[in-house]
């Protein structure tokens, strides 16, 4: 297998979705029979970052090209403000199989806490998904700033014709054209 740093948002918005109040997400270690002691965003943020990196350490070793100076120290300093609010379950879900396959080479993986963390999640939003539906994952693998945004206008392009077309043909039908 392989693994690399996923970005700071990708963590910080898997640790701020599961750690919302309404969710009921629940982080216990089943390997270790124990809760997990991670109960705000940056507890979870600094848990998940430290797993990634250990993965990457796990499998590159001593090469510094897989590494980015100060990974977790940034995850955590985002972590109180970096939030996307429009991520659906499916979003999530798909997140959280792409933080497992890049954080997976660690000899105990299956015994970690944050592989544990990374199973609450998913549960949450699978409960999610079945439980209200959900629209079609937006995010397909690796959550990435920039291609949110153009995910969004992208959205809004499409509605925005939506809207002239109609109003286009109204105005047509009606005369007023």
């Amino acid at each position: 297998m392989s693994a690399c740093l996923v970005s700071p948002e990708h963590i910080t918005n898997l640790a701020a979705w599961a750690t919302q109040p309404q969710r009921r997400a629940h982080f216990y270690n089943i390997a270790k029979q124990r809760p997990i002691e991670a109960d705000n965003r940056r507890q979870v943020t600094h848990m998940l970052a430290t797993a990634n990196l250990a993965s990457v350490a796990a499998r590159y070793g001593s090469d510094d090209s897989m590494y980015q100076a100060g990974f977790v120290d940034e995850c955590v300093a985002i972590s109180a403000t970096s939030q996307n609010y429009n991520l659906s379950p499916a979003d999530i879900y798909n997140m959280c199989c792409c933080f497992e396959y890049q954080s997976c080479e660690v000899s105990d993986w299956a015994t970690t806490d944050a592989f544990w963390i990374i199973k609450g999640i998913m549960a949450e939003a699978a409960r999610l998904m079945a439980k209200c539906g959900t629209k079609p994952a937006r995010v397909d693998w690796s959550y990435d700033d920039d291609a949110w945004r153009q995910i969004e206008r992208n959205e809004r392009d499409r509605i925005d014709q939506q809207r002239f077309d109609w109003l286009t043909r109204n105005d047509t039908v009606s005369g007023r054209a």
